[in-house]
C-alpha cells in the first residue's frame, strides 16, 4: 500500500491538509463517520433545543 501523504506540513501548531492527496475511499470513510456523528448529535433533544434557540435568534437580527 502507497504511504499517503495528505499532511505534507506540520508548522508545529497548524496542520495543513491537502485534501487532494486523500484517497477516494479515505474520503468516503471520513464523510460515513461524520454523518452519523452529524446524526447522532442532530437527533439530541438538547443539541435540537439549542439549534432552535440559535435560529430564531440569526433570524431576529436579519429582521432587525
Amino acid at each position: 500500500m502507497e504511504r499517503m501523504t495528505a499532511v505534507p506540513v506540520n508548522t508545529g501548531t497548524q496542520v495543513q491538509i491537502d485534501p487532494n492527496k486523500i484517497p477516494g475511499y479515505v474520503a468516503h470513510n471520513i464523510a460515513q463517520v461524520l454523518h452519523k456523528s452529524i446524526w447522532e448529535a442532530w437527533n439530541d433533544p438538547v443539541i435540537r433545543a439549542e439549534y432552535e434557540r440559535w435560529k430564531q435568534e440569526r433570524d431576529a437580527a436579519k429582521e432587525a
